[in-house]
């Protein structure tokens, strides 16, 4: 044990001289959007922009980013007192990040959802690598969805994204 707590010493003393400093933090943002009986609409335009704003606000330089990856994504109904009182309707829903040149991939999705639920944690996507999206430019936020039934009024719901990044900073 006492070998293990030196070389996570002695790997400070390394990065020190070095005159940089590895640090992990949690970066947290929201994206609100509306599901009705057009579907399910997200304004994922903004997304990439709002990702590195969360970013610089730590006072990191994107460019010093060396891991980006999906933590915990939870999904809040907003509306209150419509038609609409509970998540139930939604099944297979699915948000993806796209950037330029860059497929599609899934960050977090959930099946069903039961009755009376307005709040659920989704599944994640740890595995996937954003650094690559964040470089690439462009970064796309979007949702798909079954609506079983559609809703009748237009619901207003929100997800809470927490991503763990890895920098360099000096």
């Amino acid at each position: 044990m006492a070998h293990v707590v030196t070389m996570a010493f002695g790997y400070a003393l390394w990065a020190a001289a070095l005159g940089c400093a590895v640090d992990v933090v949690s970066i947290s943002m929201t994206e609100q959007f509306q599901v009705g009986m057009a579907g399910l609409v997200l304004p994922g335009t903004g997304f990439g922009v709002d990702l590195r704003r969360a970013i610089s606000a730590r006072e990191i330089d994107p460019a010093d980013v060396d891991s980006l990856k999906i933590q915990k994504a939870s999904l809040v109904m907003l509306s209150q007192g419509g038609l609409t009182d509970d998540l139930a309707f939604l099944g297979d829903l699915l948000f993806e990040v796209t950037a330029d040149g860059l497929e599609p991939s899934y960050l977090a999705r959930k099946d069903s959802f039961p009755p009376a639920t307005r709040t659920a944690l989704l599944e994640v996507n740890r595995t996937l690598e954003l650094k690559t999206y964040l470089d690439a430019g462009g970064v796309v936020l979007s949702v798909s969805g079954r609506l079983d039934p559609p809703p009748p009024d237009r619901v207003e719901l929100e997800i809470s994204l927490t991503f763990r990044l890895d920098a360099n900073v000096i």
